[in-house]
C-alpha cells in the first residue's frame, strides 16, 4: 500500500487493511488449515523507511523483499521486527549509487561473519585483564 515515502500513521481504509491482516495472521496461527503468507515489497506498509521507531500500526510480514540496499527500518529494531524474513534483491542499481549514499548503517551478514571467523581461525591473542589472562 505505502512504501518508503510514508511519514505519518495510516488512517481510514488503509489502517483497516493493516488491522485485517493482523486479524488474519492471528487466525492462521490458531488454525491448521489455510495459511496465507504475507509479503511486503520494499518495506512493510505503515513504517517510515528512515526510522527505527514504528509511526503507527504496520503490516507484520512473513517476508519482506527490499531492493538494492536495506532501509534503516528494515534492519533497526523495533521496526525491523515487522519484516519477517528480509531479502535484499539486486535489481541492477549501479554500485556507485549505494556508495554515494554515505550511509552510517552497516549490516553484518552471515558471509561477513563466516569470512571473519575463517580469517581469524588460527589467530589467538592473549589479553591481560585485572581478572587474569584470557584468549581472544
Amino acid at each position: 500500500m505505502f512504501g518508503t515515502g510514508l511519514r505519518r500513521p495510516m488512517q481510514g481504509v488503509f489502517l483497516q487493511v493493516v488491522q485485517h491482516l493482523a486479524l488474519t495472521r492471528r487466525a492462521r496461527e490458531r488454525s491448521s488449515s489455510v495459511r496465507p503468507f504475507i509479503v511486503s515489497i520494499d518495506i512493510p506498509s505503515g513504517l517510515n523507511a528512515d526510522s527505527a521507531q514504528p509511526i503507527g500500526e504496520a503490516v507484520q510480514a512473513d517476508l519482506t523483499v527490499t531492493f538494492t540496499a536495506p532501509k534503516p527500518a528494515n534492519v533497526l529494531p523495533p521496526a525491523s521486527h515487522f519484516n519477517g524474513k528480509l531479502i535484499v534483491a539486486d535489481i541492477g542499481s549501479p554500485s556507485a549509487l549505494v556508495e554515494e549514499a554515505n550511509s552510517n548503517l552497516f549490516v553484518t551478514e552471515e558471509n561477513d561473519v563466516r569470512k571473519w571467523l575463517v580469517s581469524t581461525r588460527y589467530t589467538l591473542a592473549r589479553l591481560r585483564t585485572p581478572m587474569g589472562t584470557c584468549l581472544l
